[in-house]
């Protein structure tokens, strides 16, 4: 298996118009991988803290979201939120604990229940997240929110990948509430030493 990851400052990519908690980033990930983007999100506002994939040219159409604490444990996570919009059904969406939730349905438990570091990552469904032993990190359904098995911290990924009609269609939208600038996000590399991210896996 071989997990990749990019590094850059979120800051410098930012594409779109940010207010006091919201903005929304342009990114791609890699089909032949296939790649994981991993952030490292502040959050300062819990309750607030959303993330969704949006439709977009020649994007992804079928993405994953995970949360993580700062210690790579699972928090919640979402392949499919569902809808009447054939452009989003298939895209992703973690929902907030406030009413701006933007996703249609709530985070039944789960989420963040403090301010503080934690890792998103955005991915290819149906990629799944393990531990060091190769333990899925999320229960897989068809369920709103994918919640955490209580296995251990992220080490790496299944990298499974359903098969693209396009392999330009490899781009994504990500749209964030309850964090106040790009500069509180890192896209992050195996290669930094991070703690969680310093083991590479590869076949």
């Amino acid at each position: 298996m071989k997990t990749l990851f990019k590094c850059a400052l979120l800051m410098l990519f930012c594409t779109g118009v940010m207010s006091a908690y919201s903005f929304t980033y342009s990114g791609s990930l890699d089909q032949s991988g296939p790649s994981v983007d991993l952030y490292q999100v502040h959050i300062t506002d819990w309750k607030d803290f959303s993330a969704q994939t949006l439709p977009t040219a020649f994007g992804i159409s079928d993405t994953e979201l995970f949360l993580f604490d700062a210690t790579g444990l699972a928090v919640f996570g979402n392949d499919d939120m569902g809808g009447s919009d054939p452009l989003s059904v298939a895209l992703s969406c973690l929902p907030s604990a406030d009413a701006s939730n933007p996703c249609g349905y709530d985070r039944d438990g789960f989420g963040p229940i403090q301010n503080g570091f934690y890792w998103l990552a955005v991915a290819y469904s149906p990629d799944m997240p393990l531990d060091a032993f190769n333990n899925p990190l999320f229960q897989a359904g068809l369920t709103s929110i994918l919640e955490p098995t209580g296995a251990g911290a992220l080490a790496g990924w299944d990298n499974s990948i359903y098969t693209q009609p396009d392999f330009d269609n490899n781009k994504y939208v990500l749209q964030i509430t309850g964090v106040p600038e790009p500069s509180t996000l890192l896209l992050l590399s195996s290669g930094l030493g991070i703690g969680l991210l310093r083991k590479k896996r590869s076949s």
